[in-house]
């Protein structure tokens, strides 16, 4: 009986850490998604968007994709920022 209980107590502690890991590394990918989004953005973007591009950053990862998106597209393009960044505000 007591056997079980610690065998028991032993799976649910290792399902506890596996699910400990899997938020940390999901967590870890967020982070170093959004420090590349902010470097690759920062050389073209004026002060007056940054308030509205961080809200735009922090919100779903849909609004995230569209934006960058928008972004890709517009570079391709050649179009000038300015365009994208209005467009992003209305997200």
């Amino acid at each position: 009986m007591l056997d079980r209980e610690k065998q028991a107590k032993k799976q649910q502690d290792a399902e506890y850490e596996g699910a400990r890991g899997r938020a940390n590394n999901q967590l870890k990918s967020y982070r170093l998604q959004y420090k590349a989004l902010n470097h690759a953005l920062a050389s073209d973007i004026d002060c007056i968007y940054s308030r509205r591009l961080r809200q735009i950053l922090r919100s779903t990862k849909k609004h995230r994709e569209s934006f960058l998106l928008d972004l890709r597209k517009a570079k391709q393009k050649s179009a000038p920022m300015t365009l994208v960044l209005v467009k992003a505000m209305k997200v």
